[in-house]
């Protein structure tokens, strides 16, 4: 056996000390090899290759390859989000045509629950980069923890506040100088605390969701989040309409119909995706990126790492969004109608902005995969490309909302007043929209480069400092009103978007590189110890199809099925085992060079223990 064994390992050698020999093949063209991404093709199986090059719009070559791959990952991620959007327009649709009140209540509430689920978002956002960073140097033990880290803190951190606030939303607009009735209060009130049912299973959908998109798993998202808008659509029709009659004593539950039909579709919505991803499609074992839940979750080396990346994105993501919310509240200072058709507007904007999102996350998904193979020019062209692409959205986008601006306000109500003032301000909404498409692309460029603090300090300077006043001065001292917010708002993202872009264009590329790999090292260094710990307690058992631990694993030979190392064809490696003082192989470091045949056969047969193993296992 030894004979054998040393036979290939000599046919490794060979190959070159980048190889990976399996059966006297060298996978890859000696390279490690990538895992597949969604849709079953390498990520780099184009590169070298001797096909012809792929065309995409005219263009040849790189620049249609990564256009390709964008795409295919930006519009499923665009239908995920747009899920959360197009229940937020359904429930306003069916809520506002039961009256002024009702419409201005949710535009309220609505304000509150969603500047402050921003936040959870954000933080839960970290998880683009350091997944995709990690699953790009193939440390895929690392990206399992991240997602139990990102479901655990932002739940203890965020969760237990946001109740107290959602159950007051009326009153807190109220008291921050918002105009409206005590009856347009009480329904703001009850609507954030019916919402309250929907509040973590959207939390959690939103952290798997991310999850699975840093590794370009995006099919199970959009074709779940399509079922479900569907599924809302129907549950408010019956809820809140009560199904316009057609059941004979059934009225439905009127407006509080509307936060129960989201809180039935949300909980459905998790169900579905985790049974798709664990149970049936079991994707944390085809691609190999699983590990036990444990206390791991709570080492604060791991938690300060993510609170560091998603505090900053967190950050932008509020200013962003409150910065709209406090535009609300600038229009409660006008009138009972400049607060219905500011919530008419805000919603509309986050109805487009799937659009926007899908290429935000592309790019940034796209730029830390490649700074995490190490490949600083590949991940120059994805942010050209990306930003090519946000452009033609940036004009798409905007030019749409234009040509929709006399019907937008039909959607959601029926009064003359609110339809009028809707159809004069939205232009000014799709001019925001343009710009604003810019400055997500170029976020995501930064964010997929693990520097969320820029995207931060441009949003404070540019929505903050100069939108907010502009827009309070031009709609209250100048006289301008709805109009003169908007006009405000648009000075502010032209200042966001231009420092955006800079920051971006101004990229050293190979120091982003230098950075990934040292994160890199750093985290499979932990990662070493973390192993090394649990090795001294005797082992892990490995996870079950649900995620779970499963205790008692026997293999066929007696032994713990934790303590044997199997060896996937997604990250074989026949290099020497590292030491303790020696981190584990990123994607940034090439093997070592063999120096002696003989203390690999012993590495190898002290790892399986028989030749069956080692032959069952390659």
């Amino acid at each position: 056996m030894a004979a054998d064994l040393s036979k290939a390992l000599l046919d490794e050698a060979e190959a070159g000390p980048d190889a990976v020999v399996v059966g006297g093949r060298t996978l890859n063209g000696g390279k490690p090899a990538r895992l597949s991404d969604a849709s079953g093709s390498d990520a780099d199986s184009d590169a070298g290759s001797d096909k012809e090059p792929k065309t995409c719009c005219g263009f040849a070559g790189s620049f249609a390859d990564e256009t390709n791959r964008m795409v295919a990952l930006a519009w499923p991620v665009a239908i995920g989000y747009l899920s959360t959007s197009a229940m937020t327009t359904v429930d306003m649709g069916f809520v506002g045509h039961l009256g002024k009140d009702e419409l201005a209540a949710m535009s309220v509430s609505n304000v509150v629950m969603m500047g402050t689920f921003a936040v959870s978002v954000g933080i839960m956002g970290s998880l683009g980069p350091l997944c995709s960073q990690a699953f790009g140097a193939q440390q895929y033990n690392r990206v399992a923890t991240w997602l139990q880290v990102s479901v655990v803190w932002p739940t203890l951190l965020f969760f237990p506040p946001m109740v107290l606030i959602w159950c007051f939303a009326g009153e807190i607009m109220t008291t921050l100088g918002v105009q409206s009735t005590p009856r347009v209060t009480e329904l703001a009130d009850q609507f954030g605390r019916f919402s309250l049912l929907w509040l973590w299973p959207a939390m959690l959908f939103n952290a798997l969701s991310m999850w699975l998109e840093s590794m370009e798993i995006v099919w199970p998202i959009t074709i779940i989040s399509i079922f479900f808008i569907g599924v809302n659509f129907l549950l408010n029709w019956i809820l809140v309409a009560g199904m316009d009659g057609a059941i004979d004593g059934w009225e439905g539950m009127g407006f509080l119909g509307s936060p129960v039909a989201t809180a039935v579709s949300k909980v459905l919505q998790i169900i579905a995706l985790w049974a798709w991803v664990f149970p049936i499609c079991k994707y944390h074992r085809k691609h190999n990126v699983w590990r036990p839940w444990s206390t791991d979750v709570l080492d604060m080396r791991l938690v300060s790492t993510f609170l560091r990346m998603g505090i900053p994105m967190a950050l932008t993501e509020a200013v962003f969004d409150w910065s709209f919310e406090i535009l609300t509240g600038f229009s409660g200072g006008l009138s009972v109608d400049d607060v219905a058709v500011m919530g008419v507007l805000v919603n509309m904007l986050f109805l487009f902005q799937p659009l926007q999102m899908g290429v935000y996350t592309a790019v940034s998904i796209r730029v830390g995969n490649k700074l995490g193979d190490g490949d600083a020019d590949a991940a120059r062209r994805v942010a050209r490309v990306g930003t090519l692409w946000g452009t033609v959205c940036a004009i798409g986008v905007g030019g749409l909302l234009w040509a929709l601006s006399p019907v937008v306000g039909q959607l959601f109500t029926s009064e003359p007043e609110i339809l009028h003032l809707t159809a004069a301000t939205t232009p000014l909404l799709a001019i925001d929209m343009t710009l604003s498409s810019l400055s997500f692309t170029a976020q995501g460029i930064l964010e997929g480069q693990g520097r969320p603090e820029l995207a931060t300090y441009a949003a404070l300077g540019g929505n903050w400092l100069v939108g907010l006043p502009l827009a309070w001065a031009l709609a209250v001292p100048a006289g301008f009103g709805l109009a003169g917010l908007w006009w405000g708002t648009i000075a502010g993202e032209v200042v966001h978007s231009v420092v955006l872009l800079v920051m971006a264009s101004r990229t050293n590329w190979e120091l982003e590189v230098t950075r990934a790999a040292e994160l890199a090292e750093k985290e499979a260094a932990e990662e070493e110890a973390i192993e090394r710990a649990l090795g001294d307690a005797g082992g892990a058992s490995p996870p079950s199809d649900d995620g779970s631990v499963a205790s008692g694993a026997i293999d066929d030979n007696g032994d713990a099925s934790g303590r044997r190392r199997a060896v996937s064809a997604a990250s074989i490696e026949l290099g020497p085992t590292p030491s303790p003082s020696q981190p584990r192989r990123s994607g940034f470091q090439r093997d070592t060079p063999r120096n002696s045949t003989s203390d690999d056969v012993a590495m190898l047969l002290a790892r399986y223990g028989s030749g069956s193993d080692l032959e069952t296992d390659l």
